[in-house]
C-alpha cells in the first residue's frame, strides 16, 4: 500500500547511481536507490507514493547530476529512460507512465459511504440493517 514501481533503464555507456529523498523532510541526505549498469541495463525500486519525491540520476565520469521532483501515484508503474539525445550533448532523463494505477475503485467506495450515510433520504438507497 502507498507503493509505486520506478524502473530505470540506462541507455548511456557508463553507470549511474539514483538518490532520492522526499520534499516534505528538510535538509535531508539524499539515500541511494538503485545503482544502473550501462548498455540497456535497467533497475528497479519500489517507492513510497505519500509524498512528492525528489530523485537525483548521478554520473560520475560525465560529472552530471540530473535532478526532478514527481509525486508518484498508488500502484502505479514508471519508468525513466537516461540517454543522450544528441552526440555530444549532456544526458537527460525522460520520465514515462507504463502503467497507470487503478482507480475505478473510488466511484464504489463513494457510493457505499453515500449509502452508510443515510443515501440523501432517497429510498432507494437504503442499507440493510446492522446487528
Amino acid at each position: 500500500m502507498d507503493q509505486a514501481l520506478l524502473k530505470f533503464v540506462n541507455q548511456l555507456t557508463e553507470e549511474v547511481q539514483v538518490f532520492y529523498t522526499s520534499d516534505y523532510c528538510y535538509k535531508c541526505v539524499y539515500q541511494h536507490l538503485a545503482t544502473v549498469k550501462p548498455s540497456n541495463n535497467n533497475a528497479s525500486a519500489i517507492i513510497s507514493t505519500k509524498f512528492t519525491l525528489t530523485v537525483q540520476v548521478i554520473s560520475q565520469s560525465m560529472n552530471v547530476t540530473l535532478c526532478w521532483s514527481q509525486t508518484y501515484e498508488e500502484g502505479g508503474h514508471y519508468s525513466v529512460w537516461i540517454h543522450v539525445s544528441e552526440v555530444g550533448s549532456n544526458p537527460s532523463c525522460t520520465p514515462a507512465v507504463d502503467k497507470t494505477p487503478n482507480s475505478q475503485y473510488l466511484f464504489a467506495l463513494t457510493v457505499m459511504v453515500f449509502v452508510n450515510y443515510g443515501g440523501g433520504g432517497y429510498s432507494f438507497f437504503q442499507h440493510a440493517p446492522w446487528n
